[in-house]
């Protein structure tokens, strides 16, 4: 598999992720009261969010630097908030 097919695999995956964070939104609601309150729901939100945070690492240098107006280090920022305060 070449560099450009990997990169639109793993975006597919982000992409699905994204998906599956909008589904948890639907099911559970809005608010931030939900989120802190349901546990089903804050452990949903911070699996997603972490596996985005893990993919766009795998994403090659040459993609990222190339859409460099996303914040890619903010990305993987949210996971290790995810991963350590949201998944407790």
């Amino acid at each position: 598999m070449d560099e450009n097919d990997r990169n639109i695999e793993i975006l597919k995956k982000i992409m699905m992720y994204c998906g599956r964070l909008d589904e948890a939104r639907s099911r559970f609601g809005d608010s931030l009261e939900s989120l802190e309150n349901d546990q089903l729901y804050k452990s949903a939100a911070a699996m997603c969010v972490m596996q985005i945070g893990e993919l766009t690492t795998h994403l090659t240098t040459d993609f990222r630097n190339e859409y460099n107006e996303i914040p890619w280090q903010d990305i993987k920022g949210m996971r290790n908030i995810a991963a350590h305060i949201l998944s407790t």
